[in-house]
């Protein structure tokens, strides 16, 4: 039966259970495709674990974990248990559009791609579509602009923008990060570091949802989460320098941030990145270079 599987399909989740199960509405069933679903200690208040979710679904794994150390964690402990040749992600609260059955028989037979660039559009509850960033990139590859994968590799974090071979991850010893904030980046961001040959999709395979009243996954601000986010951007900053990529962005997203410039803590961290070095400073001039020139 291991030899059957083609694609694991990995759904971090926590106290979404409508969300969850529309998600998996969304994608099929196939007897080369699981789905692991590691639930994040939800409440019982919220979740009936007598009908959790996916319970009567062959094709789906279910991983109680009961230790609430945030969907990095989650994502991990599924990669372990996975089996398929591919791994995709998707958040709970979103889901996929009727192009991923064409995507799973596309890549099915696939050995020579290690990673496949998957495109998306935000939908909020009443069903209207906005852009992504990630629209840009895809169409920028296919224009073949310059440094246009680069930016595909690294400019874009959100785990289900891309389809990866498992043993990218597991040859790397590639992990997410257990943090409360941005546990996704760097995993997705080392991913891209390893792979080796890209594949890209122009088709919509997947809806972040987006409601008008926020979404449901997205952390609120705090002064803590604060912190967390610009040492995420910090950890960023630095990993674009250790892989040559020039548009060190993080730091000038960060003073345009109009939630962060009323911290104290905002004006600490700045201080702890020397942000008036020279090298920073460059950097933030060629990412204005590059959006000027529509690079990214």
């Amino acid at each position: 039966m291991d030899n059957m599987i083609n694609y694991s399909l990995i759904i971090p989740h926590r106290n979404t259970p409508e969300l969850l199960q529309r998600c998996l509405d969304s994608i099929p069933h196939r007897q080369d495709l699981e789905i692991i679903i590691a639930d994040d200690n939800s409440s019982i208040s919220v979740v009936d674990f007598d009908n959790f979710p996916g319970n009567g679904r062959s094709d789906v794994k279910i991983i109680l974990n009961k230790e609430g150390r945030g969907a990095g964690y989650c994502r991990n402990i599924a990669i372990d248990k996975a089996i398929g040749k591919w791994l995709l992600f998707s958040d709970s609260d979103d889901y996929f559009s009727d192009y991923l059955p064409i995507l799973l028989d596309k890549y099915a037979s696939d050995d020579d791609t290690d990673m496949v660039f998957l495109n998306a559009k935000a939908i909020d509850e009443f069903g209207k579509l906005s852009n992504l960033s990630i629209n840009k990139y895809i169409d920028n590859f296919l224009k073949q602009k310059r440094k246009a994968l680069d930016v595909l590799r690294f400019s874009f974090w959100s785990p289900w923008s891309r389809m990866v071979k498992r043993s990218v991850f597991i040859d790397n010893k590639i992990s997410f990060e257990e943090v409360p904030v941005g546990n996704d980046t760097m995993g997705i961001l080392s991913a891209s570091r390893f792979s080796k040959s890209f594949a890209v999709e122009s088709n919509v395979v997947y809806y972040y949802y987006k409601p008008t009243q926020g979404s449901q996954t997205k952390a609120a601000y705090s002064d803590k989460t604060y912190y967390q986010r610009l040492e995420q951007k910090l950890k960023v900053n630095q990993f674009y320098k250790e892989v040559d990529y020039p548009y060190y962005w993080p730091i000038a997203r960060a003073f345009r941030d109009k939630h962060l410039n009323k911290t104290d803590t905002y004006r600490q961290i700045i201080l702890k990145w020397e942000y008036k070095k020279a090298a920073d400073f460059l950097a933030t001039i060629n990412y204005f270079i590059a959006k000027i020139l529509k690079i990214i």
